[in-house]
């Protein structure tokens, strides 16, 4: 099990800040309909079209344990009603330069013993393990250094995979636009981040209630239907 499984409370802080923050701008279908048959280790199907560009926000905050600043740098992907797809981040201490993990979010349902692989833009493919499932989504942290935070730097698409419960590759891509200026830059403000929260949450209600009346009309065509051609 890794650390992650220490701090799962800032984590998942940190999940609700980029569904508040990235969510609202774009609620996106995006996330990898295809699927690949093969075993794991097989080249990923690239999705059809390229995933827009990266949502990403830095979170920060101290430590209980250290009292040292820990931040973290995340995108979320989301259906189109809002439901979780996956998220990719990259956990930097601003005091330890040296210090990274990057953790990968993906949705319930996959298969956790073969773990997970992520690739960016034509790289090689590296592999982690799952480590801890919120009732959001499991998540794999792996231990990184200075060069693989490059690779996101320099990069254009991550592609995250997993095994689904049916035994296939789901692939799941992410934008890496804006990663940098991201890393870089200051972290979101914390009333800014609260006020995005209630946004979304109030997004996410109307559009359930969109597909409520929505199923309720087809319902109720349906059951018109039948009568109309028993007489």
């Amino acid at each position: 099990m890794t650390s992650m499984t220490k701090k799962p409370a800032f984590w998942t802080k940190a999940m609700a800040g980029a569904v508040a923050a990235a969510a609202l701008i774009a609620i996106s279908p995006v996330p990898a309909a295809a699927q690949d048959n093969n075993a794991a280790g097989a080249k990923p199907a690239a999705p059809s079209a390229p995933p827009p560009p990266g949502n990403w926000i830095k979170v920060c905050e101290k430590e209980a344990a250290s009292g040292k600043e820990v931040c973290v740098v995340t995108q979320e992907i989301h259906g189109q009603d809002g439901s979780f797809l996956a998220s990719a981040g990259v956990r930097l201490y601003p005091d330890d330069g040296e210090k990274f993990a990057v953790i990968f979010g993906f949705p319930l349902g996959m298969l956790l013993q073969p773990g997970i692989r992520y690739q960016i833009d034509q790289g090689e493919q590296k592999s982690g393990q799952f480590g801890i499932c919120l009732p959001t989504g499991c998540f794999a942290e792996i231990p990184a250094d200075k060069a693989t935070v490059e690779q996101f730097k320099k990069g254009t698409d991550l592609v995250l995979l997993a095994i689904s419960g049916r035994g296939q590759t789901v692939p799941f891509r992410l934008s890496l636009i804006g990663f940098t200026k991201t890393f870089d830059g200051p972290p979101i403000d914390p009333k800014v981040l609260a006020e995005n929260q209630k946004k979304l949450q109030a997004e996410i209600q109307r559009r359930a209630e969109e597909r409520r009346k929505k199923l309720q009309e087809q319902q109720g065509s349906g059951g018109a239907a039948p009568a109309a051609g028993s007489q």
